[in-house]
């Protein structure tokens, strides 16, 4: 056809080659990507799970840290001496000296105790309501540098109530605050308000504030270990979301938003973890809580996993450039034996299609499915050799055929006008049964003439059929009975003709004939498709199998009184319609025989 245009040739061996290594290409990458995204996946998991253990430890030696600050400052709201203490101001400068000395060495006391507080320095600011406060000089944070002295002393508040963090730790009503300033950046800042129920009698519970300075390296320590990778950063934030510690340099005093962009710091606060790209680099972010608001963040970015990835990969690519290499060299080997065959078969069938030679028979040992295309071509050569015979007598038959209906229709029509003559002089004479016998013959002899090959409706069939009983009633003295049972969408069936006509005729036989008298039942019935048609009598039966036989070709032939017109009924049915079709005979529940016609249901 024009406008197609016609693709190229390719061998079939070519093409096996080329399958073969797409598949073995697909498949290695493929078993590749799977394995390189499953380690990948368990290299994360793994760096998870031991950074939740070492952050786990971590979190443990704050919180016991955390939990020992918090024990130590409130021996303060419970002890009743140093309540009884702060309440006491004398006239006496000697005796407040002495009180001021010894509520510096009960509060040393508490604070050296634990052994995780011996690096801290801390100082009680007094409120000035409270009694001593008035003897006490005033302080700053100033005085919890190591270099000076009076770390770890009471001090009247009136300098450091203006400050910002003072005030938030009053607002918090007990809790801790934790804040770091720019000019301590090795120090983190423990501010907690300290009340005294025995303090009542000075009008207020609060005594004052209590700050602890404690060294960033109490924290150093865990939070490098915990680093996994060489990229790994852990932040230790406070509830302001400042960087309190950081194994990164500089990174304490910041906002931890410098390091973990809007939309990772939303999933951080909502669901402890974040995946995906951060400040341009893919990372795995983790929240871990603390007591005092304080948190751990880490951030371990992808490469540092991924890295260790990097030998199994070049091992692997190595591996997958060796396997396509001997796919190569297999393929080859196995699409020449292949093709081989197959090439063989093709030249074969184009010396069918090309020049029509039949003479030919492939023989090969292969069992597989070249070995059946080799068969198959065998079954379909011989095929078409039966094929050829059959078309070839088929052609012979049905020469003789027409010649046969040549000769039976010498002169019809002048049989069909003398029967015309006959029956009117027998009108004349008042012969009503010649009138009769003749009419129905003429009708009989008229359908036969038009198209006698021919397909007719159900109903013009039994009209002929009619015909031949009336003509028969007069031979039989009209010693039978005959009914007729059709479905009405079955009368306008198409069906060949004279396929009824002849079973009526054997009816006739075995039903009047051999036990003089008899009923013939002629009914006809539609289901799924198939017009069914039953000439069913009550005569003396028949040998059923032997008809049977005989339609089949089991038998080549029958009594004379048996095989009237029934075989080329089966002919003329199977040439028409096929195999499926056709005639049989069953005895039926009266002794007598009913013959089966299966045709299939049309109309046009």
């Amino acid at each position: 056809m024009k406008g197609i245009k016609k693709k190229p040739f390719i061998s079939i061996r070519k093409k096996i080659i080329f399958l073969f290594l797409a598949m073995m290409f697909l498949v290695l990458a493929g078993v590749s990507s799977f394995y390189l995204v499953y380690f990948s996946r368990i290299l994360t998991a793994r760096v998870e799970d031991d950074q939740q253990i070492l952050m786990e430890g971590v979190r443990i030696n704050v919180e016991n840290f955390i939990e020992t600050v918090n024990q130590a400052t409130t021996y303060f709201y419970v002890d009743k001496k140093f309540a009884e203490l702060c309440s006491r101001l004398d006239s006496d400068i000697f005796l407040n000296t002495r009180t001021q000395k010894e509520l510096n060495e009960s509060f040393k006391l508490y604070l050296r105790s634990p052994s995780m507080l011996q690096d801290c320095h801390a100082a009680l600011f007094l409120y000035p309501n409270v009694p001593i406060a008035a003897f006490m000089e005033d302080g700053d944070l100033s005085v919890l540098k190591k270099d000076r002295n009076l770390s770890n002393c009471l001090f009247k508040s009136s300098r450091v109530e203006e400050e910002e963090w003072f005030i938030r730790t009053e607002k918090s009503e007990g809790r801790f605050q934790i804040f770091m300033l720019p000019e301590w950046p090795e120090s983190l800042f423990i501010a907690r308000q300290i009340k005294n129920t025995y303090l009542l009698s000075s009008g207020s519970p609060k005594m004052g504030v209590l700050v602890m300075v404690v060294p960033l390296t109490k924290f150093s320590k865990q939070l490098n270990v915990s680093s996994l990778t060489p990229g790994s950063r852990i932040f230790l934030v406070n509830r302001q979301q400042k960087v309190v510690y950081s194994n990164e340099t500089d990174a304490a005093g910041a906002a931890l938003t410098d390091f973990i962009d809007p939309k990772n710091m939303e999933k951080l606060v909502m669901d402890g973890s974040a995946r995906g790209q951060n400040m341009g680099e893919a990372s795995i972010m983790n929240r871990y809580d603390l007591d005092w608001g304080l948190k751990l963040v880490s951030i371990i970015p992808y490469k540092d996993i991924t890295s260790s990835l990097d030998k199994p990969k070049a091992v692997g690519f190595m591996v997958s450039v060796i396997s396509i290499l001997l796919a190569a060299g297999i393929s080859l080997i196995v699409s020449s034996k292949i093709s081989g065959n197959i090439v063989r078969l093709s030249r074969n069938m184009q010396r069918v299609t090309q020049k029509g030679d039949l003479d030919i028979t492939l023989q090969t040992e292969s069992n597989d499915e070249v070995g059946q295309l080799y068969k198959s071509f065998n079954d379909m050569i011989q095929r078409i050799k039966k094929l050829i015979q059959d078309v070839y007598e088929g052609t012979q038959e049905q020469k003789r055929l027409e010649l046969c209906a040549l000769q039976a229709q010498i002169n019809p029509h002048f049989v069909y006008n003398t029967l015309d003559s006959v029956n009117w002089i027998a009108l004349c004479n008042g012969e009503e049964e010649i009138v009769n016998m003749v009419s129905a013959l003429a009708g009989m002899l008229r359908y036969s003439l038009n198209d006698p090959e021919g397909i007719v409706e159900l109903a013009g069939e039994l009209e002929n059929v009619h015909n031949y009983i009336g003509i028969q009633e007069i031979r039989y003295d009209r010693n039978f009975t005959i009914e007729y049972d059709i479905e009405k969408k079955a009368r306008r069936c198409r069906i060949p003709k004279f396929v009824i006509q002849p079973l009526v005729e054997n009816a006739l036989l075995h039903g009047v004939e051999r036990t003089g008298g008899g009923n013939i039942l002629v009914s006809a019935r539609l289901s799924e498709g198939v017009l069914c048609i039953d000439v069913k009598d009550n005569g003396g039966g028949a040998d059923v199998e032997e008809m049977n036989n005989y339609l089949e070709g089991k038998s080549s032939s029958l009594p004379e009184s048996d095989g009237f017109g029934i075989g080329s009924v089966q002919k003329r049915i199977r040439l028409c319609y096929g195999d499926s079709y056709g005639l049989t005979f069953e005895q039926n529940d009266t002794q007598g025989v009913t013959a089966h016609i299966r045709l299939p249901e049309i109309y046009i």
